[in-house]
């Protein structure tokens, strides 16, 4: 094996861990969403809160994800994704951190919007990374593979949420986890240039005016109406589960997590369509 060979196996082996561990932190940020659901029931027992409130604790994350995105995407076209990212995941170790604690719905409630900024950010700027990090023939796989980390970190939520003595407990595990992350992506993931040059200031004009184009704007209705399936059903189906047709919750949990990875199935069958 020659020097050149070398330096380059090396060379790809960490571009493939920067890759994996960047897929890890979109897992460890859509753990924030999913547990939630698994641990409603506990949240309504200790806090004496009803299941609107419940609702409202984990519909945060969407309010900020339709407010913030662009903002977001400006953010990290002016400082770079690995810095936004870094910022991100540090949020949602605070925010979790802070409802571990929280001894009040509204502490809660506040809590949940510094998670939900952090959640933003690192869902933003983890797709950035992985499209400056892998070569041009290898993109479409890659971005196949990172659709697939919502769903999959929502149904590890809801499988190792019930293990968990309480909520509280679940919080400070999420943190922990996101914390390790944070520690990971420091050390192993490096900054990687932007394939679209610096950051433009109309960015934001940019995008307004591709909403208001046709075709982008109907994909964008019909995205918002699989969200909006996606996240009613998930957000409500482990506490349903256990109400109203008396399933156990670490039944109801393993029942989610296996309709929350089926969207695992659909994710990569639809990137080996687009391919052929």
């Amino acid at each position: 094996m020659t020097i050149e060979t070398a330096v380059a196996r090396q060379s790809e082996a960490k571009r493939w861990a920067t890759v994996a561990i960047v897929m890890g932190c979109g897992i460890g940020a859509a753990l924030q969403v999913g547990k939630v659901p698994i641990a409603a029931s506990m949240l309504q027992q200790n806090l004496g809160v009803d299941l609107a409130a419940v609702g409202s604790v984990g519909g945060i994350f969407a309010v900020l994800g339709l407010a913030g995105s662009v903002p977001a995407g400006v953010v990290i076209a002016a400082v770079g994704a690995r810095r936004v990212m870094l910022c991100g995941l540090a949020a949602i170790t605070l925010g979790a951190v802070s409802g571990a604690l929280a001894p009040s719905l509204v502490a809660l409630l506040a809590s949940r919007m510094l998670e939900g900024l952090g959640f933003l950010l690192v869902m933003v700027a983890a797709p950035a990374l992985l499209d400056r990090a892998v070569d041009v023939g290898a993109r479409d796989v890659t971005m196949a593979v990172w659709s697939c980390v919502m769903p999959f970190g929502i149904a590890l939520a809801l499988v190792a949420g019930p293990i968990f003595g309480g909520w509280r407990a679940i919080w400070w595990a999420s943190a922990a986890f996101v914390a390790l992350l944070f520690v990971l992506a420091s050390v192993f993931v490096p900054e990687v240039a932007s394939r679209s040059g610096p950051a433009r200031a109309g960015l934001m004009q940019e995008a307004t005016a591709l909403a208001r184009r046709r075709t982008p704007a109907l994909l964008m209705v019909l995205f918002a109406l699989y969200s909006l399936m996606f996240f009613a059903l998930f957000s409500f189906l482990p506490i349903l589960l256990t109400a109203r047709l008396g399933v156990s919750s670490q039944s109801a949990g393993g029942l989610s997590a296996l309709a929350a990875a089926a969207n695992v199935v659909g994710n990569l069958a639809a990137g080996n369509l687009l391919a052929r």
